[in-house]
């Protein structure tokens, strides 16, 4: 079973703004001192809210590449079928996404997060503490 460590220090609000304009997809440490950044806290955060699947299905339909990778993310932790129903389409896509990742900053086919997520090569990583 999936643990998700609770993000603290963020209010609803300001946790769905800070998803809401993320330009990234990053999970883990990230940067010389291997903080977490602010949208997997405000992710992480979110995760716990009592309307959590529909605010990522919102996410879903409206944000860029990297937004809606952590409306896939959630949706696969949370095992809401509007995963299964979306997947698909990103697994086939070419499209890439920035991604950031302890101090590399790329670009990746989102093909290659979603097979990340579908994986759960994810999980282990929500399960660590944040810092």
């Amino acid at each position: 079973m999936l643990h998700i460590a609770a993000a603290s220090g963020l209010s609803s609000n300001g946790d769905w703004n800070t998803l809401k304009t993320a330009q990234w997809f990053a999970l883990g440490g990230i940067g010389v001192a291997g903080t977490t950044s602010k949208q997997e806290r405000a992710f992480r955060s979110l995760l716990h809210e009592p309307n959590a699947a529909g605010n990522l299905k919102s996410l879903l339909s409206e944000a860029n590449l990297a937004r809606q990778c952590y409306a896939l993310l959630g949706l696969h932790v949370l095992h809401d079928q509007a995963y299964q129903e979306n997947v698909a389409r990103y697994k086939s896509s070419g499209a890439r996404v920035k991604t950031v990742g302890g101090c590399m900053i790329t670009e990746q086919p989102v093909s290659s997060v979603v097979s990340n997520i579908a994986a759960g090569r994810y999980d282990s990583v929500l399960n660590v503490p944040i810092h």
